[in-house]
């Protein structure tokens, strides 16, 4: 069974990640929201607009982030769960 203490240091652990490698992935917010747009953007419409490859980077950009930020938090607890 999951323990509270585990699952706070995992969150607390990907809070940490995402904070350090915000400067590393995105130039600024603005940067931040132009991927969030791209990444909540139909291919379809990108498409349309001519717009596809840089739909493609700004997705993956942003894809990479999540999977970084929410996989450290969880290697984190499963590294804190296996010791306690």
């Amino acid at each position: 069974m999951a323990s509270v203490p585990g699952i706070i240091i995992g969150i607390i652990s990907s809070a940490v990640v995402a904070v350090i490698f915000f400067k590393a992935f995105f130039e600024g917010k603005a940067h931040f929201w132009e991927c969030v747009k791209y990444g909540i953007k139909p291919d379809f419409f990108s498409w349309l607009d001519k717009d596809l490859q840089r739909d493609y980077g700004k997705s993956m950009w942003l894809r990479f982030y999540i999977l970084l930020c929410v996989g450290s938090g969880c290697a984190t607890y499963l590294v804190f769960e296996s010791l306690g």
